[in-house]
């Protein structure tokens, strides 16, 4: 009796260890996001009072305004938003279907081929970026999106946690769909994109995540102010003397994070599911 009492102690001492880490950690990781809003609505004498505040006490929208006067936020928008859209589409369509050609079709080297992309997940990105950029001005797309979007068109991430994801789904199933006439592509139409939803909500949030904030190879082969993309073209004018106010910086700021809080909410269940299945799949 008294060691069931002081097991289920320790397990409620346990949790609230467990639980104020997470807690910390947690307003650890939101705090310079709670700043960044609460600083967007503070007037200019405001931010910089001492000691801070910790939310606006001279509540101000004014900021939001100026950012779009002295950037062209609308540009940059649609410019990030399309280069996004076509990454996400191109990379849920490809990495998905390689991942089914390498768990579900069998050929030869397959094991091998699949190595290799896997090994080009440890290679930093800044190690290719030399050669990459060489690549795009051979081919004329330097200062095009053609050249931010064909590099992430398909990840070897993508390929593996799509692959890993299918490993749940019957070969009999498929062997069934293919005595009854179906085609590699049917197969992969009909039966393997239903049942893989959550991995495809997964990969569309980390694509949609990575091309909206990606910012260094942007950087480098986008020129032209009417070619930038929002992270990019925010870092820009953040430089010039006519954007050196706390308050507008931080206003673009938060606008820049609005479409990945969305995609965020919308697909957030076929997120969770993705990932708890995936770790269960061997």
């Amino acid at each position: 009796m008294f060691a069931i009492g002081g097991y289920q102690t320790k397990t409620r001492i346990y949790r609230a260890i467990v639980y104020a880490v997470l807690s910390l950690g947690g307003i650890f990781y939101v705090a310079p996001f709670y700043w960044m809003v609460s600083t967007s609505f503070k007037p200019m004498s405001e931010i910089f009072e001492w000691p801070p505040t910790l939310y606006p006490q001279n509540f101000t929208i004014e900021n939001y305004f100026r950012v779009f006067e002295v950037v062209p936020m609308a540009l940059f928008y649609w410019n990030t938003l399309l280069v996004s859209v076509i990454i996400v589409a191109a990379e849920l369509l490809l990495a998905s279907f390689t991942g089914y050609l390498f768990e579900k079709i069998r050929f030869r080297f397959k094991e091998f081929i699949f190595s290799c992309i896997l090994f080009t997940m440890i290679i930093p990105f800044e190690s290719r970026l030399v050669p990459l950029y060489l690549l795009m001005d051979q081919l004329g797309l330097v200062d095009t999106h053609a050249a931010v979007v064909i590099p992430a068109l398909i990840t070897g991430f993508a390929i593996f946690f799509f692959r890993q994801n299918m490993k749940a789904i019957p070969d009999d199933l498929l062997d069934s769909a293919k005595i009854d006439g179906c085609t590699i592509i049917g197969r992969y139409r009909h039966i393997v994109v239903p049942l893989i939803k959550p991995a495809i909500g997964t990969i569309a949030i980390f694509s949609f995540m990575h091309s909206w904030t990606d910012f260094l190879w942007p950087l480098i082969i986008l020129n032209t102010t009417d070619k930038m993309l929002l992270e990019q073209g925010l870092a820009f004018f953040s430089q010039g003397v006519e954007f050196q106010e706390e308050g507008a910086r931080m206003a673009g700021a938060s606008i820049a994070v609005i479409p990945i809080l969305v995609v965020f909410l919308f697909a957030q269940k076929y997120f969770v599911r993705g990932i708890a299945l995936t770790g269960l799949k061997a």
